[in-house]
This record gives structure tokens, sequence and C-alpha cells, in this order.
């Protein structure tokens, strides 16, 4: 019987059984891609209308890469200077450029030179980025057309409408001093503060943006402006000019 087994463990050896060690020349696992997202807007449904705002986020990614490379860099020079103002101010510049819904820059940079040239590159790449991809749908709107797609064509329209509003808001947005010394400021969400006069809303009509006050008065500005300048005329014939104070 010792003979049985002594035979049968050179016929049947103990199989032990080892991790495979991952090869070392081997590259590393690559990262799950991150799925893109798009504005809640059935346009973006549309392939065209995916591919064209694919390209304008490219530009607007590369805009703001170049853009916080240079702001950390400034930021590290008035750190140097022991300049807490100057810290302050690019830090919240760079707080609120990582945030995915802001592009163009609004900030004071005035009296700082070096920013102020780095954010006057950023905003014309922003800016030329948002006509490119402004043009790209309006050809998607109009072969839309062509082919009969008109509720699909409508769509398109709806974002379209969208940019060129944002555009008129930048110019229109702010506070305003007239000729008669009064002084008015317009807001992005369509409300008007004016001093001693209340209850004051503006909207794009057609070619003019209009503000209709409770007191029935209609004041109207004609599109396109300068951002620097207003001439309003109104349903009663009056008529005043402003410059931009903020």
């Amino acid at each position: 019987m010792r003979n049985l087994i002594v035979a049968a463990v050179f016929l049947f050896p103990t199989v032990r059984i080892f991790a495979a060690e991952p090869a070392k020349d081997a590259p590393p696992a690559a990262e799950p891609k991150q799925e893109l997202t798009y504005p809640d807007n059935p346009a973006f449904q549309i392939a065209e209308v995916k591919a064209a705002y694919d390209d304008y986020r490219k530009v607007k990614t590369a805009a703001k890469t170049k853009y916080m490379t240079g702001l950390e860099k400034e930021k590290a020079a008035v750190q140097a200077k022991g300049d807490l103002d100057g810290i302050k101010a690019v830090q919240a510049e760079i707080e609120l450029i990582k945030k995915e819904e802001t592009d163009a820059s609004d900030a004071d940079f005035k009296d700082k030179k070096a920013l102020a040239g780095i954010q006057k590159i950023y905003n014309a790449e922003i800016e030329k980025g948002k006509k490119a991809y402004l043009a790209k749908l309006e050809e998607v709107q109009k072969s839309m057309v062509k082919a009969g797609k008109l509720a699909e064509a409508e769509k398109v329209k709806t974002i379209i409408d969208d940019l060129k509003l944002d555009d008129i808001k930048k110019l229109f947005c702010g506070t305003w001093k007239y000729d008669n010394g009064v002084v008015q400021t317009y807001n992005f969400d369509g409300t008007v503060e004016s001093k001693g006069v209340k209850g004051g809303a503006w909207s794009v009509k057609g070619t003019k943006i209009e503000i209709a006050w409770t007191s029935g008065f209609i004041d109207s500005f004609q599109l396109p402006l300068d951002g620097k300048t207003l001439s309003m005329v109104n349903n009663k014939g009056g008529k005043a000019k402003a410059v931009r104070v903020q």
C-alpha cells in the first residue's frame, strides 16, 4: 500500500498555482472616458448641432487652459511683490474661470497691465470661437430648411437666438447715466433699477430693445449697440442719450 502511495506522488505531482504577474512593460490601465454633456435643449439631439458644439467646446477649453496658465504666472508675480489686493483679484478670476458655465472674462484689470493683456487675448479667442459656432449653427439651420425639416430648423433657431441675446445683454446690461441726470441699471434678468422710478422691465423686440414701465411709457433702443452709449426714444416722443457708468 505504501509503495502505491509513493508511486502516485510521482505520477501526479502537486500542482501549485501562482497569480500571474503583470508584464513589466505593460501600459497603465486607461482611465474611463468622461461622457460629454450638452445644454438642456432639444436641439442638441441633432448630430450636426452636437458636432458644432463639440468644436466650440474645444476652442473654449484651449482658451481657458492658456488663460489659466497666464493667471497662475501673474499670481506668482504679484505674490512675489507682496501685493495682497493683486493676489485676491487674480485668485477670484481663477476660481471664476474654473466654472464650466463661465466664458468671457469681465474682470476689471485696468490698473494691471499684464493681467489686462492676457485677459484681452482670452476674450478675443472666446469671441472668435463663438462666432464660428454661430456661423455653423446658421448653416445647419439653412440645411434643415432646405431638407424640409422645419421642426428641427426651429429647434436650432432657439440656440441661435440665445447666443445673439447673450451678446445683446453684454452690451446693454449695466449702469447708464442719461443726459437728463437719470441713472438706470439694466440687469441680466430683464429687470430695471432706477432711482425714483420702479416697475420697468426690458426685453428684445425684433431689431430693438424696449423697456416697458408701469406708467405706460415705453423706452426703445435701436439695435445694434456699441456698449458705450445709448440713444433712447419713447412712445411719447421723448428722447435721451446715455453713457455707460459701469
